[in-house]
């Protein structure tokens, strides 16, 4: 398939490539620039990104036209290359990982494989509907990609300073991860919360709660029977709970766990704090002059001779209080 990198005269499947970018970024339908300033929109982010090189500095957004040619070049791609050799259990890290990760990265393997075959067909780009019709088989692929990418980097992050020596000294660089398999989720799936996925995989049964998660996005009926379940727990949980007394050194309110409704008498947990409202949660610290909380080590330390107030924003001038 040929397309137009200058982006002058792109094709249909550029088109929809773009128009799919586009959307996966947060654009909306109508907010796209007219197709008459692609070229000039393209060559003034190349020039920009130059400058930002020639500056020692690589932080540069992706931009639409960018993940459009991730999904027109993918079937020459390294991350490509790399999941066929997955499925046939080439895997990062292999000796003394056991099957369980080679599979893992098999799956991950095969699910990138089917996604860049189907490539652009009926006016779509990997239409998962189309590639994985049951949704429980959908969410599998998506998961199984960002556990591939948290499992590599959890390879490459040196376990003691001992370790981080010896990569240094037989120049080990880890394994060598194609940029497409970190895009790759945003570009399946818009929206998912990645730090939120890869946080719960790390953790005992969290595969199961991702995937539930992730199958409750793609099939209503499914969401709805999860959702009629976390009500349930939750009004168990609202009536069988213990609760905590405030952090506040002075307060003896009685708080909730975190997401659960308060009985009569107790008070809602602020934001996960264990502080009954805002303001028993920290405090101004008058020397450090800056807020601490009141479970922190500084902020325990400092509580009986440096506190200023409740932290409502303001230093003790009543200004705005910035870092």
């Amino acid at each position: 398939m040929e397309f137009d990198f200058s982006w002058k005269e792109p094709t249909e499947a550029q088109i929809a490539a773009l128009k799919h970018a586009h959307r996966c970024l947060g654009g909306k339908k109508g907010d796209l620039p007219p197709q008459a300033l692609w070229h000039r929109l393209v060559l003034a982010q190349a020039s920009g990104r130059a400058h930002m090189v020639d500056c020692d500095r690589y932080d540069y957004e992706l931009s639409e036209f960018d993940l459009a040619e991730l999904m027109l070049t993918a079937d020459a791609s390294l991350w490509y290359t790399q999941a066929k050799a997955w499925v046939k259990g080439e895997t990062p890290g292999r000796e003394g990982r056991g099957k369980d990760v080679i599979k893992a990265f098999q799956v991950a393997g095969a699910a990138a494989v089917k996604i860049v075959e189907r490539g652009y067909q009926d006016g779509k780009w990997w239409d998962l509907e189309q590639i994985f019709p049951h949704p429980a088989a959908r969410a599998l692929s998506i998961v199984s990609i960002i556990e591939a990418v948290r499992l590599v980097d959890l390879m490459d992050t040196p376990t003691s300073a001992g370790d981080m020596l010896l990569r240094a000294i037989s120049d080990d660089l880890g394994t060598v991860l194609s940029q497409g398999w970190r895009l790759l989720p945003k570009l399946l799936m818009p929206g998912l919360n990645m730090g939120k996925i890869k946080k719960l995989l790390s953790q005992p049964n969290g595969a199961a709660l991702v995937m539930a998660e992730v199958t409750a996005r793609l099939d209503p009926a499914f969401r709805k029977r999860l959702s009629a379940v976390r009500r349930g727990v939750k009004a168990k949980l609202h009536e069988t709970y213990e609760p905590t007394e405030c952090v506040h050194p002075e307060c003896e309110n009685q708080v909730a766990p975190t997401g659960i409704k308060p009985r009569e008498g107790h008070h809602k947990n602020y934001r996960g704090t264990g502080a009954c409202r805002r303001g028993h949660n920290s405090y101004f610290c008058t020397k450090c002059q800056a807020p601490h909380s009141f479970v922190s080590k500084i902020g325990r330390r400092h509580y009986p001779e440096h506190y200023g107030k409740e932290w409502d924003g303001l230093d003790m001038e009543g200004d705005k209080w910035s870092a």
